[in-house]
């Protein structure tokens, strides 16, 4: 496996994906009906463990090194490109079941400008929880030139992360384009993350193999005690929407709290079941597929179901099959459409422009239609159909040929000699 250009390891550390699988479990959990108080609590932690994950990856020697435009290329490869791609794979998805299966008032080109907006509270896209994608990226960034100024001088690095904290706290609440106000909070956890990796590395592991099960089930139990508690105390906050409850410090502590619980709990499964490839650790490897299809999935089952659905106990069968269903679909994504999730691969002989128009068509094909329907041409006949269905073709053709020709970089290609 190659090095990853961020972390320098040679292989993925497997207890990380296992965390990831976790925590996107928690994200679908968060999205489908459940009572009031759970979804609350799932909230109030499940987001900023995500950024304290990114955290866990960050190598502050290399960053603190590393040429900040090409760090700034490098995320929007694996992250930008993907948010655009996901948002318009899901306009069909999210017209079914606004539009056909609901009564949405958003149109097509508003959903469109909510792609670009990235912030639904603005306007709503066809994948609303794609907005993690534009944070991370900016996050990351943000982090980055911090710890350039900071020159690994610990003192200055937490005090840049105070002042991050601060401008997200007088943030709260407020809607910026691509969630930018969150970026702030978001650092903050990232930074946590890393001091916990540091912490693990230095001591932690060692420390944490040491501990008996009994004791270690005691630990866990106390800290759910307090995250909970103070879960509840706090009451509903928003990660994308920069609200924190009624507390900014019952806030930070919920999330950290329930974070660790998290962590420990899968370090403490990879001691039990060493070098175990989990069907969890596969799917924290594809997070990035789960983030951006799963809300329109669970918004088309929700209008499908809507005399069921209100059941909490069908509520966890849709979670837990949208889980499992979208593992099998990643197989898929990873082998013919790897630029979807940000990820290089390989310019082959033989040209595949039949898989990128096929996908092209797949997301303009809702826009298309609307476009019709603005020219006021009428599926009157199938002649009519088959021309506009040919024309579709051609639309799709040409805009592949577009992006190949000016924009390569959509595609995530490289050549054999790079």
């Amino acid at each position: 496996m190659k090095v990853d250009k961020i972390t320098g390891n040679k292989e993925r550390i497997q207890w990380i994906d296992q965390l990831r699988g976790m925590a996107i479990f928690l994200v679908i959990l968060g999205h489908v009906d459940l009572p009031n108080k759970v979804n609350g609590l799932i909230y109030s932690f499940h987001m900023p463990l995500f950024f304290i994950i990114t955290g866990l990856t960050m190598n502050n020697q290399k960053l603190s090194v590393m040429n900040i435009k090409e760090y700034i290329f490098g995320q929007v490869k694996q992250l930008l490109i993907p948010y655009f791609w996901m948002n318009f794979m899901m306009y069909p998805l999210w017209y079914l079941a606004f539009h056909k299966l609901g009564k949405s008032s958003l149109t097509i080109s508003q959903a469109f400008y909510g792609i670009l907006v990235g912030n639904s509270h603005i306007c709503a896209s066809p994948s609303n929880a794609l907005w993690f994608l534009l944070v991370l990226m900016n996050s990351k960034i943000v982090y980055l030139i911090i710890c350039k100024i900071s020159k690994q001088h610990e003192l200055k690095k937490l005090l840049l992360i105070v002042i991050c904290a601060f401008v997200g706290y007088v943030e709260q609440g407020k809607e910026r384009i691509w969630h930018l106000n969150v970026v702030f909070t978001a650092v903050v956890f990232v930074y946590i993350g890393n001091c916990i990796m540091l912490w693990y590395r230095k001591s932690g592991e060692a420390a944490l193999r040491k501990i008996k099960n009994k004791q270690f089930l005691s630990i866990q139990i106390f800290m759910v005690t307090i995250g909970i508690g103070s879960a509840y105390l706090n009451g509903r906050i928003s990660m994308n929407g920069n609200t924190f409850g009624k507390s900014i410090v019952l806030f930070y502590l919920t999330a950290i709290v329930l974070s660790v619980v998290c962590i420990l709990l899968v370090i403490k499964f990879t001691y039990l079941k060493k070098d175990a490839k989990t069907f969890v650790a596969y799917v924290g490897q594809n997070t990035l597929w789960y983030v951006g299809v799963h809300i329109p999935i669970i918004r088309v089952l929700e209008r499908l179901l809507h005399n069921k659905i209100n059941s909490y106990s069908l509520s966890i069968f849709v979670a837990v099959m949208i889980y499992f269903v979208l593992a099998f679909l990643s197989i898929f994504i990873n082998k013919w459409f790897p630029f979807v999730v940000g990820k290089e691969s390989l310019v082959r002989n033989k040209n595949v422009i039949g898989r990128k128009t096929f996908l092209v068509m797949w997301c303009i094909w809702i826009p298309y239609l609307f476009l019709l329907q603005q020219m006021e041409i009428a599926m009157s006949s199938k002649y009519i159909i088959c021309a506009c269905g040919i024309g579709l073709y051609i639309v799709s053709l040409g805009i592949v040929k577009c992006i190949e020709r000016c924009i390569p970089i959509v595609f995530l290609e490289i050549s054999d000699r790079e």
